[in-house]
């Protein structure tokens, strides 16, 4: 069901909710789902109910809050889920207050530090149901559910039959009575305390006009205390009995529970990967370049734009519910969230180029070549490797219509050579990457566009000329010739080496990565195969007779694309020959073959330890799975994954599947930024972008799958012999989660040693994750924004926003330390300080931190996330 569709219905459900409310005073209150867009949704067609919806929330009769949508947990970035939160208790105040509990009933699993983030806003409670239970310790309903760094919330489990399991609308009086007694009967098994909590609602299910009736039969039936309450009642009453109460302790993530329910985390990270990589995507612009173009903007005086960047947020948040980005929605749904996506693009490319107009006046100039360009670098450190970015030099006027402005000039000499050159004057190299010949407009607010020929170049300039979270100044010079500069990368159609890897092409199309610092030979990376699929869009399932294609069985051609001085590339084309389909009942592959091309182009820059790589597949085939394989050799069956906030330890092992009747272990597990394997020898990390399923094989060899393409045509399915237990959801044909078309996937590798490694990989990943941002001018730049820096001097702490502050001035900066081990370092500031204070992850104020020489020092206890509130002079 699209927005639309689901509008009509939400907007009658609320009107009867308001009515029943109104008209049974027996009906004490009610939850909106711990979410805001809904009521969102509703005020915007009927305004006019604002008041009593404020009457109602601060009655205590509507609960309200505290999430803006109810996301999926591990797919959206760290940040997003604060903005899920910042977003979602601002709008629930607006009717009065939020409700003060971390409500997660349906999320496919739980990050470790939700704990954290939770108690960062004032919420000490959760209540959960997937990804948990059915496993020794996790027997009861109550537990202190406890955050790598130590915070901790009352976490309560809801029983086997979810969050829907109390609703009797649809009951006679001798259902009702059979169906709480046989919930009863579970709750009292796992009760710790004298209460139990039984959620009355459900998907789409209209407000139980029966429930006062039932409470008054169940009371006179079977002489119980029932009361129809509400969460927070329920939390009280419980921690009124806890000083008596050992609570089991649960600590971190939970991504099982296989004996208690439908976890389904053996499929949604992978279902309609194309919407993965759109959100991360998204996500990145807004985190890594509007926000943090956005509060220097503000800081010097420019134009409020928060109102377009909430803007941007919300529409991103509709796009995280979690049945939306885990792919577990029909096809009409994607096509309104591809749109979606598409806006977000387009609005954040917008922002930007007005941010950087802002930050970098444009003037007037009777140049008609870019001049200068100028770049900024959003980290507060240094970074490695190169970045791209492009130079346009005028060849031509276009006169448009009878626009009596415009006028055709005269051709300018064609370019020949140009050199790039730092703000002291200092030559440095740079490699042209691509030339064309181009449309361009030089736009005016007080006039027609002026649209010329322009000779545009797309180059390559050295990582390291830009400064910590500042503007660097490069200028362009025409000249003669190219210059010709020393190649700091050798590339042939076998390897590649730059000053601190080697990459090897290997006969089968695989390669072998060497670091030279520490002696790492890993090789078998980079193959690809493809095998069945016959489940749907929760959960994989190979076919009973299953057909495993591997590219190393074919042909691969070796084409150099290019040859330094910055940059080596080469393009691996190959093409598999695999199954067109299964067959109609699942149960193999069927015989009738079609061609999958797949191209990797593999890249290695000058002063990187990464080797960057880009596929593109060309996907023709129904019901199969494509992975990319990096057989890496390292004896481990331990993982350690980013996750929100956290770099965790996995340890992958093989079930016996006769003792899982419901859903079966899949060993399919999900990361955000990266993932690395290490033994005692060596260490292997993978960063990808917007791809989070892979797999670590259990039998110790290191053997890592990255799920690029998973193809199916349900929605759900009921005989799957990895989901024995039924179908999930409701019966639909979904022909575009086939997935058919061009898909280019991006992905990068870091072989190191074993040990003292996750500095530079959390390095590594905060230059492959953080783009750079640029504009080019005409005229010389002079501008205040150049004098602002903030470098951050501290290994292992990773930047996480620059934000400008919610409730006025100052920015907000945060990082956090993702490791077991405490963190200490400085951060120094380019403009003069005024004050810099601790704040939450809410943004409230907890206490001031000296500056020193306007410098901070910074002490990050393990897994702790610290934000900071920066207000300059």
């Amino acid at each position: 069901m699209n927005t639309e569709e689901s509008r009509v219905l939400l907007i009658d459900f609320m009107e009867d909710l308001l009515q029943l409310l109104d008209d049974d005073p027996r009906f004490s209150s009610f939850i909106l789902d711990g979410q805001m867009a809904m009521l969102e949704d509703y005020i915007e067609i009927r305004p006019d109910r604002l008041r009593q919806l404020k009457n109602l929330v601060n009655g205590g009769r509507l609960f309200v809050g505290p999430w803006f949508i109810l996301a999926d947990e591990f797919l959206p970035s760290g940040e997003s889920l604060i903005r899920n939160l910042l977003y979602g208790t601002a709008r629930a105040k607006r009717y009065g207050s939020f409700m003060p509990v971390g409500y997660l009933p349906d999320q496919f699993g739980h990050i470790a530090q939700m704990p954290q983030v939770l108690r960062a806003f004032g919420i000490d409670a959760a209540v959960i149901y997937r990804g948990f239970g059915g496993e020794e310790g996790q027997e009861s309903s109550e537990y202190c559910w406890e955050s790598p760094d130590g915070s901790s919330v009352l976490m309560f489990h809801l029983p086997g039959d979810g969050y829907s399991f109390g609703y009797f609308a649809k009951d006679d009086d001798e259902q009702s009575v059979q169906r709480f007694e046989r919930l009863k009967d579970e709750l009292d098994r796992r009760a710790l305390t004298s209460h139990r909590l039984i959620m009355n609602g459900g998907d789409r299910h209209w407000p139980d006009c029966r429930v006062a009736d039932v409470v008054s039969l169940l009371r006179e039936r079977l002489d119980v205390e029932v009361r129809h309450s509400t969460i927070m009642e329920f939390i009280e009453e419980v921690r009124s009995e806890l000083d008596d109460v050992k609570l089991p302790v649960w600590k971190g993530e939970s991504r099982f529970g296989l004996r208690h329910a439908f976890a389904v985390i053996g499929g949604t990270a992978s279902s309609r990967m194309y919407v993965k990589q759109a959100n991360y995507h998204c996500q990145v612009m807004l985190e890594k370049v509007i926000e943090p173009l956005h509060a220097l903007a503000m800081l010097f005086g420019s134009r409020n734009r928060t109102g377009l960047v909430q803007h941007a947020w919300l529409m991103l948040l509709q796009n995280h519910e979690h049945d939306v980005i885990c792919g577990t929605s029909v096809d009409r749904v994607y096509r309104e969230v591809m749109v979606r996506f598409q806006r977000i693009r387009e609005l954040a490319g917008a922002l930007q180029k007005q941010l950087m107009d802002d930050l970098v006046p444009r003037r007037k100039s009777s140049a008609l070549d870019d001049r200068f360009l100028v770049l900024f670098n959003p980290l507060p450190r240094l970074r490695k490797g190169v970045v791209e970015c492009a130079v346009e030099f005028h060849i031509h006027d276009q006169i448009i219509g009878l626009n009596p402005d415009a006028r055709e000039g005269e051709r300018s000499e064609p370019v020949r050579g140009f050199v790039v050159k730092d703000a002291n004057g200092k030559e440095i190299p740079f490699q042209v990457v691509k030339r064309e010949t181009a449309w361009s407009l030089a736009e005016s607010r007080y006039s027609y566009p002026r649209q010329y020929r322009a000779d545009r170049f797309s180059i390559l300039v050295p990582a390291s000329v830009l400064r910590s979270t500042a503007f660097t100044n490069l200028s362009i010079s025409r000249k003669a010739k190219f210059p010709r500069y020393e190649n700091r990368v050798s590339v042939s159609h076998r390897s590649m080496e730059n000053d601190f890897v080697k990459v090897d092409l290997n006969n089968d199309g695989s390669l072998t990565v060497t670091d030279k610092k520490s002696g790492t030979v890993a090789g078998g990376l980079n193959t690809f195969e493809d095998s069945g699929d016959v489940g749907d869009a929760y959960s994989y399932c190979p076919p009973e007779e299953d057909v495993k294609i591997h590219s190393v069985d074919y042909p691969c051609v070796v084409d150099i694309i290019e040859n330094g001085p910055l940059r080596g590339m080469l393009k691996l084309t190959t093409e598999m020959d695999i199954p067109v389909a299964a067959s109609n009942g699942g149960s193999h592959r069927v015989m009738e073959t079609i061609r999958l091309p797949i191209e990797s182009r593999i890249a290695l820059a000058a002063g990187s330890r990464r080797i960057d790589i880009t596929t593109t597949i060309e996907n023709r085939a129904r019901d199969h799975r494509v992975r990319v394989v990096f057989d890496t050799g390292i004896k481990t069956t331990t993982s350690s994954v980013h996750t929100p906030f956290a770099v965790i330890e996995r340890v992958h092992r093989e079930h016996d599947w006769d003792a899982f009747p419901i859903e079966k272990p899949l060993n399919l597990e999900v990361l955000q930024e990266f993932v690395t394997v290490r033994d005692d020898r060596r260490g292997f990390t993978l960063f990808t972008r917007g791809l989070p399923e892979y797999e670590l094989d259990t039998d110790g060899n290191g053997r890592i799958a990255l799920t690029l393409l998973r193809g199916v045509g349900a929605l759900s399915r009921g005989n799957l012999a990895t989901r024995p237990g039924g179908d999930a959801a409701w019966k639909n044909d979904i022909p575009e989660g086939q997935c058919f078309g061009r898909h280019v996937f991006e992905y990068s590798l870091f072989a190191h040693g074993p040990t003292d490694v996750f500095d530079e990989i959390l390095e590594e990943a905060a230059d492959y994750h953080t783009p750079v941002s640029w504009t080019a001018r005409k005229h010389g730049v002079e501008y205040p924004a150049m004098h602002f820096f903030l470098e951050l001097d501290g290994d292992g702490i990773v930047w996480s926003c620059l934000k400008k502050a919610n409730d006025g001035d100052g920015m907000i900066w945060r990082v956090y330390n993702p490791r077991s081990t405490s963190r200490s370092g400085t951060v120094a500031c380019g403009v003069p300080l005024k004050r810099v204070l601790v704040a939450a992850l809410n943004e409230k104020i907890s206490r001031e931190l000296p500056v020193e020489s306007n410098r901070v020092h910074l002490h990050l206890e393990p897994y702790q996330i610290l934000t900071l509130r920066i207000e300059t002079a």
